[in-house]
């Protein structure tokens, strides 16, 4: 399919225009071009817009999209907007704005470490065997296809889009299609008389994607040398070779499932020792509390250590200490109670309280 690289003008998405700004051009492919947006109304929050010229192409990944809904994992959808009849473009998908994809982090970045990469896999493992329960097989599965969330506080972070090549067809497992390098042995053999392919090819598309997690963008030649059955020796661990083999299979009947992968002993041993690092981090963070709490008046001190036992608070706060080095703000409590006897207990406490610091600083 050919590249749009055409940009729209104004007048032929204006409908889209009375709605929203459009702002730079985030990516372009054969089903459209993809703008970041920013709502006229409703705080200025912004979006991405994927513009169509096919109306067909519009409507099928609008269909997939919205079938998705409230989907943990995939980029979410907020709405469609038709464009006037005889325009350039036919309508917009108007959808969650993310952060880079995968393959602009490994670009950046370079591979993963083992852990990073594990809670990865396992994440994008779970919406996939998510969007196969509901009936969808994405084919297109790839690092530019995953993107950190906007906010993203963790590298597992991740949300799957771009589904215009996505089906809930069976007559449409019979097509060959996707992106060459990462298309799996039996969508090629299509082209050699092969009559339809299953869901395997998701699980072939998650196995290239962990690959490149673990060693970086890869060359199309290795892709080759994978699709012949050729795995590299030496360069994984063995309990990461042993997963990336389950996946890449060339026969689909061998290919591990999803379930088998989110069972893997590599991926549950890592992500397990997330699990115990957030925990240690978690115990700091209440011993920090406890400290301060000490410190305080009785009404600021209690409150302190309430916020401190609910989990949200700390998850919270867990995500800042991972993407700052720093605490939470802690500011004295909004009520506290009514009338004579209220306004005596706020002077009392707030007298004795400390002004709000950054907690985990001494």
């Amino acid at each position: 399919m050919v590249t749009q690289d055409v940009e729209f003008r104004d007048e032929d998405c204006g409908e889209l225009l009375k709605l929203y700004k459009r702002g730079k051009r985030l990516g372009c492919g054969g089903q459209g071009q993809v703008f970041a947006l920013t709502h006229r109304g409703f705080g200025h929050k912004r979006y991405a817009g994927k513009m169509f010229r096919s109306s067909s192409e519009a409507r099928r990944e609008a269909s997939i999209m919205d079938m998705l809904h409230a989907c943990p994992g995939v980029a979410h959808l907020e709405g469609f907007v038709k464009e006037r009849d005889g325009a350039q473009c036919y309508g917009s998908i108007v959808m969650e704005l993310c952060g880079p994809s995968l393959f602009d982090r490994l670009l950046k970045a370079g591979p993963m470490c083992e852990e990073d990469a594990a809670r990865t896999i396992k994440k994008l493992a779970e919406t996939i065997k998510e969007i196969h329960s509901r009936g969808i097989v994405h084919r297109d599965l790839k690092p530019e296809n995953v993107f950190l969330k906007l906010d993203a506080a963790a590298a597992d972070d991740v949300v799957i889009g771009d589904f215009g090549m996505a089906t809930d067809d069976p007559r449409e497992m019979a097509q060959c299609c996707g992106t060459g390098k990462y298309l799996a042995p039996e969508v090629i053999a299509i082209k050699f008389g092969k009559s339809s392919y299953t869901e395997a090819v998701d699980v072939w598309g998650l196995g290239l994607i962990a690959y490149e997690l673990l060693r970086g963008c890869t060359e199309w030649r290795v892709m080759d040398l994978l699709r012949a059955g050729r795995f590299p020796d030496g360069l994984f661990s063995d309990g990461a070779a042993d997963l990336l083999r389950g996946m890449l299979a060339v026969e689909p009947r061998k290919r591990t499932t999803l379930d088998r992968v989110l069972a893997h002993p590599w991926i549950v041993r890592h992500c397990s020792r997330s699990k115990t690092k957030a925990k240690i981090a978690h115990t700091k963070i209440m011993a920090i509390i406890q400290r301060t709490a000490s410190r305080c008046g009785d009404h600021l001190g209690t409150t302190l250590q309430r916020l401190g036992k609910r989990p949200g608070i700390i998850r919270n706060a867990l995500s800042e200490r991972e993407r700052r080095a720093q605490g939470f703000v802690v500011a004295p409590p909004r009520s506290w109670g009514e009338g004579e006897e209220g306004r005596a207990s706020r002077e009392r406490a707030m007298a004795r309280a400390p002004p709000p610091r950054w907690l985990g600083h001494e």
